[in-house]
């Protein structure tokens, strides 16, 4: 995992995401993954330098609205929405 370089005909390189041989559909559900767990990582932190941004930035409609969208489809992204509402809701009673 990580950022292939591969030359190019010009004198720079060119910089391929990880998923670049993966369907479209795909490497969005690896990134929105990638995403949620970056946000939990913030919530678990129990800072509240992250709560307020991620207040103030409304950073959780992005996250409810994929899961909206994704509601009939039990898939990874869904999987991953349902366990970061999980953790929210064990964090926040302890």
């Amino acid at each position: 995992m990580g950022i292939r370089v591969t030359g190019t005909v010009g004198d720079g390189y060119e910089y391929l995401s990880p998923c670049s041989s993966l369907p479209l559909t795909d490497c969005m559900t690896m990134m929105c993954a990638a995403a949620l767990r970056l946000l939990r990582k913030c919530i678990g932190l129990k800072d509240e330098f992250y709560y307020r941004h991620i207040t103030r930035l409304d950073l959780f409609r992005p996250v409810v609205d994929a899961f909206v969208a994704n509601a009939h489809k039990y898939n990874l992204l869904n999987s991953a929405l349902i366990e970061l509402f999980d953790f929210i809701r064990v964090v926040s009673f302890r």
